[in-house]
């Protein structure tokens, strides 16, 4: 039966190892840490794998593909701390959790987009800790050259006029396809109270996500139809037209 202390200690090493250098131990390596054999080294590996089911090992082999919320092999999700970029997150899901292993520092994660024809939904989660306040969610939209694109508040009527109760809140709010330039865009988020009409929070750079524009998107063509050269403009919204001849719609 797996010794339960060794297990942690093994589980810890393989993380610091991952935070410190963005890969994980080898078994040799995780087996000289803890100053055992190398084959014990070998076996509390797979222990500490089966018993965190999340995480797996790359098929047939004893090394580690994946250690949640970090990933040993790269994945679109890019992890940059201190201006350095040398770590991947597991998934989207997992790239947001990876800020507790680097406490008190700004984490960033670039994730480019693989379908840009889908809505890009943002949310925003918070807690309310004193209840009796109006308060309302916003986001902020900037390229990587820090121009803002765009701002959007919660106006909903109802909600920004209403007080909150305490306890976790989930909002979220949708940018429609065909809106943004290609390039990177940054994503600042904070919580206003209308009573007051100040900011109660303000978090600049919170997420970054690419943005690629294909020629003829499968429902019948992107914002930028069958043009392959570059297109100027901070949005690039796909406006409906109209044409008339002789002044007959057409």
């Amino acid at each position: 039966m797996p010794d339960p202390r060794s297990m942690d200690q093994a589980f810890q090493r393989i993380m610091r190892s991952l935070v410190d250098t963005g890969r994980a131990p080898h078994y040799a390596e995780l087996a000289r840490a803890l100053a055992v054999p190398a084959e014990e080294g070998r076996a509390l590996l797979r222990d500490v794998m089966a018993a965190y089911p999340i995480g797996w090992l790359h098929p047939d082999t004893d090394y580690i593909a994946s250690f949640p919320p970090l990933n040993n092999l790269p994945t679109q999700y890019r992890i940059t701390v201190r201006g350095e970029q040398r770590w991947f997150a597991q998934c989207g899901f997992e790239a947001t959790s990876a800020t507790w292993l680097f406490a008190g520092q700004t984490v960033r994660v670039d994730a480019p987009c693989l379908d840009c024809g889908d809505p890009v939904t943002v949310e925003i989660v918070y807690e309310v800790l004193k209840p009796g306040y109006p308060l309302a969610p916003w986001c902020e939209f900037f390229n990587d050259s820090g121009a803002c694109l765009f701002t959007s508040l919660d106006m909903k009527p109802g909600w920004r006029d209403s007080p909150c109760p305490m306890g976790p809140v989930v909002s979220t709010v949708q940018i429609p396809r065909d809106l943004l330039s290609e390039g990177t865009v940054l994503i600042g988020a904070g919580l206003y109270s209308a009573q007051h009409n100040q900011n109660v929070y303000h978090v600049k750079d919170t997420v970054a996500f690419q943005v690629t524009d294909n020629l003829h998107f499968v429902d019948g063509g992107s914002a930028r139809g069958d043009w392959e050269g570059r297109i100027a403009g901070a949005v690039r919204p796909r406006l409906e037209w109209t044409r008339s001849y002789a002044g007959r719609p057409g």
